[in-house]
């Protein structure tokens, strides 16, 4: 039996709209995916995965878009945005 890709985007897509920590570390080991071990780093790479997924829902895109700007990310992986902590 092969991969079946239908159903690890099925699962990804689950766990990535459930924002459950403990889901998500688990899908990763499931699938030997890395992960960062640092809580502001694991939430960042959870939010730009919410954001790259085109057919993600378009409320929970723009969910991590603000999450990542609130916490001083850019959307992309390049660059880092200046973020005025007095709006905080």
């Amino acid at each position: 039996m092969g991969f079946n890709h239908a159903e690890f985007a099925r699962e990804r897509d689950r766990v990535l709209l459930s924002l459950d920590q403990e889901k998500i570390v688990s899908f990763c080991r499931k699938y030997g995916i890395y992960y960062p071990h640092t809580e502001m780093a694991f939430w960042e790479s959870v939010h730009k995965a919410r954001i790259a997924l085109k057919d993600f829902p378009q409320p929970e895109r723009e969910a991590s878009k603000k999450w990542l700007q609130k916490h001083g990310f850019a959307e992309n992986a390049d660059k880092k945005i200046e973020v005025d902590k007095r709006l905080s």
